[in-house]
């Protein structure tokens, strides 16, 4: 009967246990008993504002923390009703460790009855036995769902579903990607000759893009210097020009500054072709860092995922009718 405290009840009788050290295991099928796991041990109004829903307080008009506050104060006072407190659910909560299984959901922890079909990391003829006492363990579960009781050695159900799954993992394959340059391992490469083959030179179309460019900001680079020396000459002798123009101003022959302007512009035009070399080495760094990427591999980094070949692009070429009679 729908409020008859047959959740409640439940509640209490797993606290209890787990309060005596009693391993529980709890199936729920709605969902209710993992409250369980909100055991706020220190009642602070902090822990409890967390968990509040915004909308729901704020058409309470009540903000988050003022909701938060309200909770621990109803908490403590029902707590206080029944002679517990805090410590005791910091008790309760250092008694015991949970885990919240979730089938057929990644909410929790997943939960499957049977293990993934796909193909082992390992090439079938170096595990055929093990693999194939595997295949009559997946195979018995799956003709136990629908109520079969098969002969593994008679049965055509379960030939024939070992059959295709053993033929699946013959036919699968591991393949090696690499993030940074996308590359990937060829047929029957294994990880070292993939990583062997990276790092011996980067021979793939994005290595070769990236030291075309890197040559060529290279040679941009010396240009950049050379009309940097020559901007600082310019300057230099701007300066010089300046100094002898207006030694007269010491004497009291000349009264007029003249040649600064000179200067100040030399001097700008050599900030501008610093700030272009100084640009172009960054460029050149990072280039250097991503060609790097491509000869410096870490087996680390790579991804694997196993693949199954298939038959595409079937052309019909003929067909014909037979009549049996």
């Amino acid at each position: 009967m729908t409020g008859s405290g047959k959740t409640g009840l439940a509640i209490v009788l797993i606290e209890e246990a787990l309060r005596r050290g009693i391993p529980v295991l709890a199936v729920d099928p709605k969902g209710d008993l993992a409250n369980l796991l909100l055991l706020f041990d220190t009642l602070d109004p902090a822990q409890f504002a967390a968990c509040v829903d915004a909308d729901a307080a704020r058409r309470d008009g009540l903000t988050r923390e003022q909701a938060g506050t309200a909770a621990a104060a109803e908490w403590a006072k029902g707590l206080a009703a029944w002679g517990l407190s805090a410590p005791d659910v910091a008790e309760l909560h250092r008694a015991h460790e949970a885990t919240v299984f979730t089938p057929g959901s990644r909410a929790g922890v997943p939960l499957d009855l049977f293990q993934s079909l796909a193909a082992p990391p390992v090439p079938f003829a170096q595990a055929a036995e093990e693999l194939r006492d595997e295949i009559a363990g997946i195979v018995s579960g799956l003709l136990g769902l629908v109520g079969i009781e098969a002969d593994p050695l008679r049965s055509r159900e379960a030939i024939l579903l070992g059959t295709l799954i053993e033929t699946a993992w013959r036919l699968a394959q591991t393949v090696w990607t690499d993030p940074v340059t996308g590359a990937v391992s060829g047929a029957g490469e294994d990880r070292d000759a993939f990583v062997a083959r990276l790092a011996g030179g980067g021979g793939s179309p994005q290595a070769a893009k990236l030291r075309d460019r890197l040559d060529k900001k290279k040679l941009d680079l010396e240009a950049r210097q050379r009309d940097l020396e020559g901007r600082r000459t310019e300057k230099w002798v701007a300066l010089g020009a300046a100094v002898l123009g207006n030694v007269g101003l010491l004497t009291g022959r000349k009264r007029t500054l003249s040649g600064a302007g000179t200067v100040v512009s030399k001097n700008r035009m050599e900030n501008t072709a610093e700030a272009r070399v100084e640009a172009l080495k960054a460029e050149i760094a990072a280039l250097e860092e991503q060609l790097s990427a491509h000869t410096a591999v870490d087996p680390a980094r790579l991804q694997s995922s196993t693949v199954v070949p298939t038959r595409t692009q079937v052309k019909l070429l003929r067909y014909g009718i037979v009549w049996v009679y």
